[in-house]
């Protein structure tokens, strides 16, 4: 199945002979098969006439919208994977406090495992914060299956993150990019960037998938439920961020696949679109100035979004059936695997990535 990405402001989708269709004017810039369609991500201005939205909601092709600098705008979902018995199972099963607890520290295992699998992998000379990341992340896990409440256990992977990104820019062997730790809002350089722009897009893509199991993405375990966030689907994307997102962005930027000329500086009020944002969260406000200092460019985007797409249609063994997956078809069998546990027809396991590829 296909992912399709439209960037280009001003393009329209439309449909025809049973084909979604990109245009810009007159020029075509992309066609495929709605049925052969899985999603379809919107970043920019782009219009989409009601032909394509019918075939695209009958085809449950998951529709993202989202601006070019990452930030996710809203989803169209059809009513197709909608399992009320399942869905009521998930919130029983969610309010049990042993069940809650042991679900949550696969999440947290599967996190910290894959944490560490990133820094093991690294084949130059391990630095001693790359050392000290490896031995906390092993003691941390060690400690995982002890913890009985679940804020303790936030409380591990927050230990985690900080060992963890404590070394990873040693992994980045390329100049002019620098790393000075985690930040998340706003990301304010490349690294953080391309980190916050790749995390957003597998969200949505779980909660995509999560959805097509039958199950409800705003209830989890781990992440408490707030308003419009996909709790559960930030709960998934915890044993599949190192996997997917952050050996990527290590990748792409050593590779200079993308480079520091496609980040660019946005100013505060210059974009529509974030104009547009702001209203549907019901902010009077004006932005802070500080609030997106630096997003990528439209051909940065364009780029990152192929790159992801590369990385998840690479193959890994997945030891749960003993086949080779692509990290997409991993995603999604462990999407069934937790609702068969929440089922209660089969336990869940964290997907770990293998030591070497």
């Amino acid at each position: 199945m296909a992912s399709l990405y439209v960037t280009e402001t001003g393009a329209e989708v439309g449909l025809r002979n049973e084909r979604i269709v990109v245009r810009k004017g007159k020029v075509t810039l992309a066609s495929e098969r709605v049925d052969g369609l899985e999603r379809l991500v919107l970043a920019g201005l782009v219009h989409v006439t009601a032909h394509a939205i019918r075939a695209l909601l009958a085809h449950h092709v998951d529709v993202v919208w989202q601006n070019l600098g990452g930030r996710h705008l809203g989803r169209l979902v059809s009513t197709g994977g909608r399992n009320a018995a399942l869905i009521r199972r998930q919130f029983e099963r969610c309010a049990e406090p042993e069940f809650a607890l042991a679900l949550a520290r696969a999440f947290v295992a599967g996190k910290l495992l894959n944490q560490r699998r990133v820094l093991e992998r690294h084949r130059g000379e391990r630095s001693p914060a790359m050392v000290a990341g490896i031995v906390q992340l092993r003691a941390l896990g060690e400690r995982v299956d002890s913890v009985t409440e679940v804020d303790v256990l936030r409380g591990l992977e927050g230990a985690g993150a900080a060992a963890y990104f404590g070394a990873f820019g040693d992994l980045l062997k390329v100049e002019g990019i620098e790393w000075r730790g985690r930040i998340r809002r706003p990301p304010n350089d490349p690294v953080n960037v391309l980190l916050s722009f790749g995390y957003t897009l597998l969200t949505h893509r779980l909660a995509g998938m999560i959805e097509t199991a039958g199950l409800f993405p705003y209830i989890g375990v781990l992440h408490e439920a707030r308003q419009g966030r996909p709790s559960l689907a930030l709960d998934l994307i915890e044993e599949f961020r190192p996997v997917v997102v952050d050996a990527l962005v290590v990748r792409t930027l050593n590779r200079r696949e993308l480079r520091l000329s496609d980040f660019t500086r946005t100013q505060e009020n210059a974009d529509i679109e974030a104009e547009w944002a702001r209203a549907q969260r019901g902010e009077d406000e004006a932005p802070d100035p500080s609030e997106r200092t630096l997003e990528l460019s439209r051909e940065g985007s364009k780029r990152w979004f192929m790159a992801m797409e590369r990385r998840l249609n690479e193959r890994f063994d997945y030891p749960a059936t003993g086949q080779s997956l692509t990290l997409s078809q991993i995603l999604q069998a462990q999407v069934w695997r937790l609702a068969r546990h929440f089922e209660g027809t089969s336990d869940y396991e964290p997907y770990v990535m293998p030591r070497s590829s």
